[in-house]
């Protein structure tokens, strides 16, 4: 087993005994079968074949096999396993780093870290740490490796206090660096507005809209579009499904452009529309179709 840090040089070494020997009797290749460039390679006159392997990452991890073979029988082949050490990452897709609390309740804060060696975790709040087992009653810290090379670290507070809203700070620490991710606990209320508002198709009569959700202010939230015709001030309304990040809007008028807005509202209260327009065109109805149409009605007459 060859163990390295990340972005170190890994070396592989294969002697063999054999007669004859010749230079291309080895070949070095992962696991899955995928030949290594001979560019890394060095033979020696006494039977030694060294593979280098230069600024490892850690997806180089695994098995690598030296296969000898003179023509002789048949070939002989060993495996050896390269390890790469590396500094945690925090899996922040695995993650809300953003939550809403009630006023007395219990809340959990989950750090999820990947790496190798003893992960530990430091979480602060407000730049401030916090120790276990200083204020039992207000905060439990419980931090242990749940397999393939993950680490997991949860923060429960206890009987929230309108002083424990704010910004907490987790960091996973190894001998090879460390990570950190920010989570904010806000008191329930009304969502944020939507993001990234924009339309992925458009017909003679239709435009669909899609969006990402906003903090949900701790509550199931809706989505309501505002839209008019860039020409005219009257706006018109339409509602989302809960949870949707999507609605087609029908019943528009054919080569009209339409300027578009949209909020998001839970039990709570209700965002503010976006402050940037989106402005986007229907299709207009070709000249060739409307003559198509008229003869085809004609003939049915």
């Amino acid at each position: 087993m060859v163990v390295v840090a990340e972005g170190d040089n890994a070396y592989f070494e294969c002697s063999i005994s054999a007669n004859p020997i010749t230079p291309d009797m080895i070949r070095w290749s992962t696991k899955g079968g995928n030949v290594i460039l001979r560019e890394n390679q060095q033979f020696t006159e006494n039977g030694r074949s060294i593979l280098t392997l230069f600024n490892v990452t850690k997806q180089d991890s695994g098995s690598f096999e030296c296969e000898a073979y003179n023509g002789i029988l048949d070939p002989d082949v060993k495996t050896a396993k390269l390890v790469v050490l590396y500094k945690p990452t925090i899996i922040r897709n695995l993650m809300n780093t953003k939550l809403a609390a009630e006023l007395k309740s219990t809340i959990e804060l989950k750090c999820i870290a990947e790496g190798d060696g003893n992960i530990s975790f430091v979480w602060s709040f407000n730049s401030t740490v916090i120790i276990q087992g200083l204020d039992i009653g207000r905060y439990d810290i419980r931090s242990a490796y749940t397999g393939d090379l993950q680490w997991c670290s949860v923060l429960t507070i206890k009987r929230v206090r309108q002083e424990d809203l704010g910004e907490y700070t987790c960091v996973a620490r190894n001998n090879l660096g460390y990570d950190f991710v920010k989570f904010t606990i806000a008191k329930k209320g009304a969502p944020e507005s939507p993001q990234e508002l924009k339309a992925v198709n458009e017909t003679v009569d239709a435009i669909t809209l899609v969006w990402s959700a906003g903090f949900d202010g701790g509550a199931e939230q809706s989505f309501r579009i505002r839209y008019k015709k860039s020409d005219s001030n009257i706006y018109f309304y339409r509602e989302a499904p809960t949870n949707a990040t999507s609605y087609t809007i029908t019943g528009l008028e054919p080569g009209a452009q339409y300027d578009f807005f949209i909020a998001a509202y839970n039990n709570i209260g209700e965002s503010a529309f976006t402050e940037n327009v989106l402005s986007v065109s229907t299709k207009s109805v070709k000249r060739e179709s409307l003559i198509l149409g008229m003869i085809t009605y004609g003939c049915i007459v």
